[in-house]
């Protein structure tokens, strides 16, 4: 099963309620970097650093964390959580952003799972690599506001830089 199909069939979300509940989703990971439609006004209009983004969707979606301190929440999440909100975002923004005739045509899960795809499939120096370049990528677009945001600011990492951080990587060893 991908992860978007994880996601999507998660015994915590009702049937009817998976497309409002993805869309949902989606706008509030893309919240401050596209215009967010009416019924989403309470979305900032600059994009949130990766712990606002993380504290926003677990609240909106948890309810029950209403009247936990952000402390408890950031604390009780597992350490993958931030490497996986960092991809997702960037991901969707770079679906968004980058919508050519080929992603029109496919989802953003099925880009994510596609890439994902890919990605498992090289060595773990290079995943690792390509983790830390989407991350600095991704934090250089905390802060900024809607209407900032170019096509060229959500380009996947080269080969060429991910080898060369592999590089960098092993002279630091």
């Amino acid at each position: 099963m991908t992860p978007s199909q994880v996601f999507l069939n998660s015994s915590r979300i009702p049937s009817d309620m998976r497309d409002i509940t993805s869309r949902s989703w989606s706008m509030q990971m893309l919240a401050g970097i596209v215009e967010a439609p009416a019924n989403y006004r309470y979305l900032p209009e600059t994009a949130p650093t990766l712990t606002q983004l993380i504290l926003l969707v677990h609240r909106n979606f948890m309810p029950s964390l209403e009247k936990r301190s952000d402390e408890a929440i950031i604390k009780e999440l597992p350490d993958t959580t931030a490497v996986r909100f960092t991809y997702l975002r960037f991901q969707l923004a770079r679906h968004r952003f980058q919508a050519n005739g080929q992603n029109r045509r496919i989802t953003n899960w099925e880009m994510i799972d596609r890439d994902l795809e890919t990605l498992r499939s090289k060595s773990s120096g290079y995943q690792v690599a390509h983790t830390q370049l989407i991350a600095e990528k991704e934090k250089r677009l905390w802060g900024r506001r809607i209407g900032e945001f170019q096509a060229s600011d959500f380009e996947m990492p080269t080969v060429t830089e991910i080898n060369n951080r592999i590089a960098e990587s092993a002279r630091n060893d």
